[in-house]
Parts: structure tokens; C-alpha cells; sequence
């Protein structure tokens, strides 16, 4: 359960500024990897509307405490559009977005693997987790919305 993974961590304030530091700089990362191909997002708004993209996105326990340390209150979720999608506006909080939301093109560059470089993030996240002996958890995001 997710409350049990992010706890013990939102509790400690020098280990939450740690996870916060470490995930801010490997979303910089992830999104270097992904601005050197042809990526297209005319901001669409579709991703966002899980229905429609068939999205499945997940996140971990720390990419959360990232998000809410960042973000504050939770916006709660009823269906399957991300409560953070402003129709005109697009992604309210996309400084903060999870990987999956980062790697995740409608318009992906040829060649290019949103696959790869999500597991290449997910595993310096597991790395990072066993490191510092921070439990781990991965959950459905908009799951995640609904319940926290």
C-alpha cells in the first residue's frame, strides 16, 4: 500500500529533501535523453485521458513523495482523466510528472523507445531506494489519485 511506502519517508525531512534533490536531478536527466530526438507533443491533451490513450502509467514511492512535496494537496481523481489536466491549459503540474508521463509521446520520433528510457529511470530508482535502505513501492497512478 502506498501510505505504507511514503510514511516513513514524508516524516523525515532530511530524507524527503534527499529523495526530492535525487529525483529532480534524474527527471533533468530523463528529460535530456528525450529532448535530443524529434519528439513531437502538440499538446494534445489526450495522454492526460487515460481512456482514450489507453495509458496504464505507474509511479514509484519516491517519484510521489517528489510530486507531493511539490505539488502540496492531492487533487483526487473519479474517473480516468489525470485531475491535473486543465483543458486549455494543458498539464498544471508538469515540472512535477511522473516518468511515465515525461517518456510518453503521442507523436513519438522514429526510433525512439519510451520503454527503454523508463527503465533506465525506474532502475536508478531502485538503485537510489537500496542505497539509502528507503522502502520502495510502484503503483498505479491514477490509483494513486483516487485513494492518497
Amino acid at each position: 500500500m502506498l501510505i505504507e511506502t511514503v510514511k516513513p519517508i514524508i516524516q523525515d525531512a532530511t530524507k524527503q529533501m534527499r529523495i526530492c534533490e535525487y529525483v529532480r536531478k534524474l527527471y533533468r536527466e530523463i528529460d535530456e535523453r528525450i529532448s535530443s530526438g524529434d519528439n513531437v507533443c502538440e499538446n494534445c491533451k489526450q495522454c492526460c485521458n487515460f481512456e482514450i490513450s489507453g495509458l496504464d502509467l505507474f509511479v514509484s514511492n519516491i517519484e510521489f513523495v517528489y510530486f507531493l512535496a511539490n505539488v502540496g494537496q492531492i487533487k483526487r481523481s473519479s474517473g480516468n482523466i489525470c485531475p491535473y489536466l486543465d483543458g486549455q491549459k494543458g498539464c498544471m503540474v508538469r515540472e512535477f510528472r511522473p516518468i511515465g508521463c515525461r517518456t510518453y509521446f503521442c507523436k513519438p520520433a522514429e526510433g525512439y523507445s519510451a520503454g527503454e528510457i523508463y527503465e533506465w529511470g525506474l532502475n536508478k530508482i531502485k538503485s537510489f531506494v537500496r542505497e539509502n535502505e528507503l522502502p520502495y513501492g510502484y503503483y498505479r497512478w491514477m490509483e494513486v489519485l483516487r485513494s492518497y
